[in-house]
Order: structure tokens, then C-alpha cells, then sequence
């Protein structure tokens, strides 16, 4: 049986899972650094609090920490309501030997070589790839017939060594 094709078309409609998916990734990977500048501006400001020069550390703190929170939050809720009022969008991708090219609906297109993939991540129901610093999300459900295997077997061949995380 051979796998191997040159070029795969891959169409699938993106459900309100997806986006919420790939968007709490994305924002874990950069909260981890708000969070640790808020645990910074915390220590200095317990220190400042030990040393009676800061009366009422709180005062910052607290902002400080609803902001993140809130932050955190508040985009999975304007996603949820945002596809209230819209239909739902394709997720549309080129790929071949070269390079992948992501389709979006609204004339966004973004092309990205093999060898600029940082790190690949496969999971239960879809693959995450990192491209420097875009985050593609394509979900398994939309790879037909032998696309998956050819797929695996592409990024067998042109990913970089070093962004193969999982077993492909």
C-alpha cells in the first residue's frame, strides 16, 4: 500500500472545541510568564510589606491577580459568544512536501515551511504544531481515507528532528 501523496487538501468544519482548545494552549504558554512576573511583583511587595515601606500590599495585588484571572477568562467567553451570532468557519489546509498553508475564511493565509516547525504534538483526537510563533491546530477528523497516514509519513520525512515530540 503506498501512502505517499504530494499533495493533501485538508477541509474540516471548526467546532466551538477546537478553537477553545487551541486557544487555552496558547494562552497557558503565555500566561506561565505573566505569572511568574505577578509571583516577582508579589515577593517584592510582601518584602516591602515586611519592612513597613508598602502599608497595604493588597492594593496592587489584588488588581494584579483579577487582571490575570479575568485575562485568562475572558477570551473563551467572547469566543463562545462570538460564534453565537456566526456561522462556523473551515479549517482549510494545503500540504505538501514544502511547506503547509493554512486557509482562512476571511482571506487570512499563512504559509510556513517544514523546516520552520518548532514542535509537533499528537494527540487523542488531533495534532498541535508550533510554526515559530504560530500555533496550527488540525484536528484528526478531518484527514480521509490515507491522508493521515500520508501525513505521518510526510512529517516523517521533512520535519525537523528536534520538533518530532510524539511517535508519528
Amino acid at each position: 500500500m503506498d501512502t505517499k501523496v504530494t499533495k493533501i487538501e485538508y477541509r474540516v468544519s471548526n467546532r466551538l472545541l477546537d478553537s477553545l482548545k487551541l486557544q487555552l494552549r496558547c494562552s497557558f504558554l503565555a500566561l506561565r510568564y505573566l505569572w511568574l512576573i505577578s509571583a516577582i511583583i508579589l515577593i517584592v511587595l510582601l518584602f516591602l510589606n515586611a519592612l513597613s515601606f508598602w502599608p497595604n500590599p493588597w492594593a496592587i495585588l489584588l488588581p494584579v491577580v483579577a487582571g490575570l484571572a479575568g485575562g485568562t477568562l475572558i477570551g473563551p467567553i467572547t469566543l463562545i459568544v462570538r460564534r453565537l451570532f456566526r456561522k462556523l468557519p473551515e479549517i482549510k489546509a494545503d500540504i505538501d512536501e514544502e511547506s503547509i498553508k493554512i486557509l482562512g475564511d476571511n482571506g487570512f493565509s499563512y504559509e510556513a515551511s517544514w523546516r520552520n516547525l518548532t514542535w509537533i504534538k499528537e494527540g487523542s483526537s488531533a495534532y498541535l504544531m508550533r510554526f515559530n510563533k504560530l500555533f496550527v491546530r488540525l484536528p484528526k477528523r478531518g484527514f480521509v481515507d490515507q491522508q493521515e497516514s500520508a501525513f505521518r509519513n510526510l512529517l516523517r520525512t521533512q520535519a525537523p528532528a528536534s520538533a518530532l515530540k510524539c511517535k508519528i
